[in-house]
């Protein structure tokens, strides 16, 4: 089943009632959850990212200059850019971190406070039909009897163990409240209450082991919006970083042969930079989560978040732009301190990424499988 989420869907009946039997059901296809801000945000920060990329794509080497320091210097100025655009993507970003948030959290607040009878329906007619459907999927006095299969056919003969009505219920449709009362078998309100209890509960819990919690973003997902940083990557390896051979764009940055320049771009083009420019989001995304719990209103969780934020972000690409430096200066030099601290720097990055994105994936979809038995 395929779930279009917006934040109206857990207040109409019929939308609640179709997710209830798919999640009681054993079999057939899991529930999948599309929220209606998954395409708007991954065309809007895929372009985002494209525009931020057109500057790797262009850019051109030059000659640097012979001292490693120097050129170190010169390579960590290049690779982090100029401080203002992190200022206005940690904003962009903030706004809409809040907005997730807030939607997130006001959906799980509708399941936690459902009551089939606040709930919407069009036609006041179909609320009838509903709670019909609703007493025969949670009315224990209409589930079959238990029954212990006999070869009754040996025994009794065929006419005894071929007959049909086996396994219909004990009690009809009808069973009155009075009667329901002297037996063990719930009346027709604690049924419904069942029904709240239900979606309150296991049908909560199943949701956010599809969507995760509020400030949990999917890894698939980052990874879609950051495609053009990786391909810019591609057309800078390619391009020889926008001169007209590799071996003049060897000869600029100081590599001893194209084939060590072509194989330090490639690590660290279409390698290390997808996952340095993957991690900012999930932590902008949390550093946002905890400003909410702490601020209220749009205008000043927005002030705070986005000051947080840019400074996050400086660190982390100031990191991934340390680390590029370090990486091309260690392989030109051939030194193996160099080298060690962006082995480091990079185990650090993927570490950071493996705590915000990969960790919660993990525990969601054990989650998930748990909820699938249950």
């Amino acid at each position: 089943m395929l779930v279009v989420w917006d934040q109206t869907l857990f207040t109409k009946l019929w939308c609640i009632f179709e997710l209830t039997i798919k999640a009681r059901s054993s079999n057939g296809p899991a529930i999948h959850f599309i929220p209606v801000w998954v395409p708007v945000w991954t065309i809007w920060w895929a372009g985002v990212t494209t525009l931020a990329s057109v500057p790797l794509a262009l850019w051109k080497t030059f000659p640097l200059e012979l001292d490693p320091m120097a050129r170190f210097i010169s390579l960590f100025q290049i690779y982090l850019g100029p401080p203002y655009t992190y200022i206005a993507i940690s904003t962009l970003f903030s706004a809409f971190c809040i907005w997730k948030i807030d939607s997130h959290q006001t959906m799980l607040e509708q399941m936690e406070c459902f009551d089939w009878r606040d709930a919407t329906c069009t036609l006041e007619t179909d609320r009838i039909v509903i709670k019909k459907h609703i007493f025969t999927l949670f009315d224990e006095a209409l589930e079959p009897p238990l029954s212990v299969a006999l070869d009754a056919a040996d025994v009794l003969g065929p006419e005894v163990g071929d007959r049909e009505g086996t396994h219909l219920p004990l009690m009809g449709s009808s069973l009155d409240d009075h009667i329901r009362r002297i037996t063990s078998y719930p009346t027709q309100e604690e049924v419904l209450e069942q029904f709240n209890a239900y979606v309150r509960g296991p049908l909560r819990d199943r949701v956010i082991a599809l969507l995760g919690r509020p400030e949990c973003m999917s890894f698939k997902l980052i990874l879609v919006a950051c495609l053009p940083a990786w391909f810019s990557g591609l057309v800078s390896v390619l391009g020889c970083d926008g001169q007209p051979d590799c071996a003049t764009a060897a000869n600029n940055l100081r590599f001893a042969s194209v084939a060590e320049y072509t194989a330090t771009n490639v690590v660290m083009t279409l390698f290390f930079w997808p996952i340095a420019c993957v991690t900012p989001y999930p932590a902008m995304m949390w550093v946002n989560q905890r400003v909410s719990g702490m601020v209220t209103g749009f205008g000043p969780r927005l002030v705070v978040g986005s000051f947080l934020c840019t400074i996050l972000s400086l660190l982390l690409f100031g990191l991934m732009s340390v680390l590029s430096a370090m990486f091309v200066v260690g392989v030109s030099t051939s030194s193996p301190s160099l080298l060690l601290g962006f082995a480091t720097g990079f185990l650090l990055e993927y570490w950071v990424l493996w705590f915000l994105v990969l960790k919660k994936g993990s525990n969601d979809l054990t989650q998930r499988s748990l909820s699938r038995q249950a």
